[in-house]
């Protein structure tokens, strides 16, 4: 079923529809009979129609993936081995309760396992394209989002067991202590602040997680080092920053980490691939639902 469904896909893109404005795709021969079930007789038509109503924008943005990851990306001995990787584990999942591997992949469309593993490279290929915009962006993505290491405590001031006036208090005490040589996760245990917090992070200058006072002061500073106590921006919770570390060449592989797993960054590579290939979708109804769904992907709008 994926194979057929794949070979009208690929029909659909060359029916000559570009220069057609509000165009529905069709196919000459929908009447062809595909199957049967007992007198029932499901078509060509039939078909793309269910693929049309269910899954054509996914199915053609998988497609565009597949055709760039394998323009973009060598078939090295790591893509291989990352491919083979696929394979095995797919093989282990599928046979797990004993069915035949084969057997199962003819069911998913694969007429052989060469086929499958050609495709399970072509997997690790799309994975790749982000290391391969990360490496060729590296620059402008650092000077972009500005990344640090850094350590943070925070002192609230609306707990249970605490005022405001207690947490500055604390946060003046600590931040003594770590001048005076404490180290900084020891003095954070001390006065209860949390671990997670205390642990070297990487941060960004998009993270809206953080309190924007300490923003202000993680991304103005040039050097690391241990700031004074800055106050929450509600003024009732107070910080205490230790930027560790802004090199960029030290903290690269934190960077790559921290972008590889960042929300949407996936379709900010893609959407950078989908532009440079001038991908464009001629079927008003696909087109519609890409929009919807996956606007970065479209060059023309």
């Amino acid at each position: 079923m994926k194979k057929i469904v794949k070979l009208l896909l690929v029909s659909l893109l060359v029916l000559g529809l570009a220069g057609c404005k509000d165009a529905t795709a069709n196919i000459s021969d929908k009447n062809t009979v595909m199957m049967t079930i007992g007198k029932n007789k499901i078509t060509k038509g039939d078909l793309y129609k269910k693929m049309m109503t269910d899954d054509a924008a996914n199915t053609v943005i998988n497609m565009a993936l597949e055709t760039i990851a394998n323009k973009e990306i060598e078939t090295t001995e790591a893509i291989k081995k990352a491919g083979q990787d696929k394979f095995d584990g797919y093989k282990k999942d599928l046979t797990e309760d004993g069915d035949d591997f084969l057997e199962s992949l003819k069911a998913m469309g694969f007429n052989s396992e060469e086929e499958f593993l050609t495709y399970c490279i072509t997997l690790a290929k799309e994975e790749a394209l982000s290391d391969k915009y990360i490496e060729d962006n590296f620059d402008s993505l650092f000077d972009k989002y500005k990344p640090v290491l850094a350590r943070i405590m925070f002192f609230d001031g609306t707990a249970t067991d605490s005022s405001v006036d207690q947490a500055k208090a604390n946060a003046e005490s600590a931040l003594a202590e770590v001048k005076g040589g404490a180290t900084f996760t020891d003095v954070a245990k001390k006065y209860k602040s949390k671990d997670s917090l205390a642990a070297e992070t990487l941060y960004t200058n998009d993270d809206d997680k953080l309190d924007s006072n300490v923003i202000l002061y993680m991304f103005s500073t040039t050097t690391p080092g241990l700031s004074n106590v800055i106050t929450s921006k509600d003024a009732k919770g107070f910080y205490i920053v230790q930027v560790t570390n802004m090199n960029k060449e030290q903290i690269r592989s934190f960077f790559i980490t921290h972008l590889k797993q960042a929300d949407g960054f996936a379709d900010t590579v893609h959407g950078h691939f989908f532009e440079k290939y001038n991908f464009r979708v001629y079927d008003i109804d696909v087109y519609n639902t890409i929009k919807k769904n996956y606007s970065s992907y479209l060059v023309q709008k």
